[in-house]
């Protein structure tokens, strides 16, 4: 009795940082797909699952895919829609 008290709930640790390795990419791959969707980018599914899967990969490849979605966004909202002559 004492070793349950002493040590709080069993695997209530565990359980916060599996919550957190799954709830922070599902959140991340949907806030892109929103992002991207928004943006009208037409293949928004494949950003948001590309990046959901390197985030379950490991951090730095997803945070590098991440960033990689930033600059794609940013270089191709700021194109011109005008028509070339």
């Amino acid at each position: 009795m004492s070793v349950i008290l002493q040590f709080g709930v069993p695997g209530a640790v565990e359980l916060a940082v599996l919550l957190v390795l799954f709830v922070v990419p599902l959140a991340v791959a949907y806030w892109v797909y929103r992002d991207a969707s928004r943006h009208g980018v037409s293949y928004a599914p494949a950003w948001a699952l590309g990046i959901l899967a390197l985030l379950f990969a490991g951090l730095l490849p997803g945070l590098l895919a991440l960033a990689a979605y930033l600059y794609v966004r940013e270089n191709s909202s700021e194109r011109p829609d005008r028509p070339t002559v």
